[in-house]
C-alpha cells in the first residue's frame, strides 16, 4: 500500500469518527440533557460545586458510549441509504434500542411498554428527529427569525420539562434555579461543540470499512447480549420488532425516493450566526425553570410521557407496514 493511499485512509477514518463523535455529543445532550435525567445531570451539578476541572474528562467519557450509539444511527443511514421520513424514524428507533439495552438494561424493565419508552417515545422522535435532524435542518434555511424562534423554544420547553422529575416520589433533591442554570449552559455547550464538529465533517460519505464494522458492531454485540442474558427469556422478545424494523428498512431501501430527506445536511452548511443563536436555548430554559420552581408545580408528566409513547407506537407501527405496501422496487442494495 503507497503512502499516499495510507494518508488517504487515514484522513478518511478521522473524519468518519469525528463525524460520530459529533453526532454522539448531539445525541447525548437530548437524550440526557435536554431530558434532565437524574443521574448524569446530578453528576454535571456536583461537578459543577465540587471540581469544574472534572467536567470536560467525565462528557468525553460520556460521549465515548454515546459513541457506539451514533456509529448504529450513521451506519443504518448508510448502509440502508436512508432518504425518507419513515427511514430516519427506524434509524432513530435503532439507535434508541442500543442506547437503552447495551449499557444499560432500561429497554427490558417493563416489557413491551419499554420497548417504546423512552427507546421509540423519545430517543427517535426527540433525540433523532428534532435534535439530530429538524433543528440542523433549519439551521440550513438560515433565515434568522426561524433559529431564533426555533433555540428559543427549546429552551422554553426544556425549562418546563425539566420539572418532569417532581412527580417521583423517589427524588428528593429537586434542582434549585441556579443548579439548573448551570447545567444548561454547561449542557448546551455539549450540543453546541457536537453540531460544529459535525457539521465540520458531516459533508464526508460515510463508508466504514468492513474490519471497522465488524469490530464495533462486535462491541455492540457483546454488550447487548450480555445485558440482556440478565432478563432471559424475556429479554428475547425484542428480537422481532428488530426484525421488523430491519426488515422495513430493507424494503425501504430497494425502492427509488424520488427526494433525498438527508441531501441537506449533506450539501449546505449553517450560516455562522446560527450558532451563536444556540445560548438562546438555556438562556430561555433558565429563565422559565424558576416560574415552575417557585410554584413548586411541574408539568403533567404522565399526560406528555403517554402522549409521546402513543406517537412513537403508531409512527413504529406505521413505518413497519407501510414498504410492504407498495409494490413499486429498486434493486438498490441487497443485504
Amino acid at each position: 500500500m503507497s503512502w499516499q493511499a495510507l494518508r488517504t485512509g487515514f484522513r478518511n477514518f478521522s473524519q468518519r469518527w469525528l463525524m460520530v463523535f459529533g453526532s454522539a455529543f448531539i445525541l447525548l445532550f437530548f437524550s440526557e440533557y435536554f431530558f434532565v435525567n437524574e443521574g448524569p445531570g446530578q453528576a454535571i451539578v456536583d461537578r459543577l460545586a465540587d471540581n469544574r476541572l472534572s467536567i470536560l474528562p467525565h462528557i468525553l467519557e460520556f460521549g465515548a458510549y454515546y459513541a457506539l450509539f451514533a456509529y448504529v444511527l450513521h451506519l443504518t443511514l448508510a448502509h440502508y441509504r436512508v432518504s425518507s421520513i419513515n427511514g430516519l424514524f427506524l434509524a432513530g428507533v435503532l439507535f434508541g434500542w442500543a442506547t437503552e439495552a447495551v449499557i444499560v438494561p432500561i429497554v427490558y424493565e417493563s416489557i413491551p411498554v419499554s420497548f417504546i419508552f423512552p427507546s421509540v417515545g423519545w430517543h427517535a422522535l426527540v433525540d433523532v428527529l428534532l435534535g439530530w435532524y429538524i433543528v440542523r435542518w433549519v439551521m440550513r434555511q438560515n433565515r434568522w427569525w426561524a433559529s431564533l424562534l426555533m433555540f428559543a423554544a427549546l429552551g422554553a420547553v426544556w425549562g418546563a420539562w425539566a420539572t418532569w422529575v417532581w412527580v417521583d416520589p423517589e427524588i428528593t433533591q429537586i434542582l434549585t434555579p441556579a443548579e439548573f442554570r448551570g447545567f444548561a449552559f454547561v449542557t448546551a455547550s455539549v450540543w453546541l461543540a457536537g453540531m460544529l464538529l459535525l457539521d465540520a465533517v458531516g459533508q464526508t460519505p460515510f463508508t466504514p470499512g468492513r474490519w471497522e464494522v465488524r469490530i464495533v458492531i462486535g462491541v455492540i454485540l457483546l454488550l447487548a447480549a450480555g445485558m440482556g442474558f440478565l432478563y432471559l427469556p424475556f429479554s428475547l422478545l425484542i428480537l422481532l420488532p428488530l426484525w421488523l424494523t430491519l426488515w422495513a428498512l430493507r424494503r425501504m431501501s430497494r425502492r427509488p425516493q424520488e427526494t433525498d430527506l438527508l441531501e441537506p445536511l449533506m450539501m449546505t452548511e449553517p450560516a455562522w450566526w446560527n450558532y451563536p443563536l444556540v445560548v438562546l436555548t438555556p438562556l430561555v430554559a433558565a429563565g422559565i425553570y424558576p416560574m415552575f420552581y417557585a410554584s413548586g408545580t411541574g408539568i403533567p408528566t404522565e399526560d406528555v410521557t403517554f402522549l409521546l409513547f402513543m406517537v412513537g407506537t403508531v409512527w413504529l407501527l406505521v413505518a413497519w407496514v407501510r414498504p410492504f405496501l407498495s409494490r413499486g422496487r429498486s434493486s438498490v442494495i441487497d443485504t
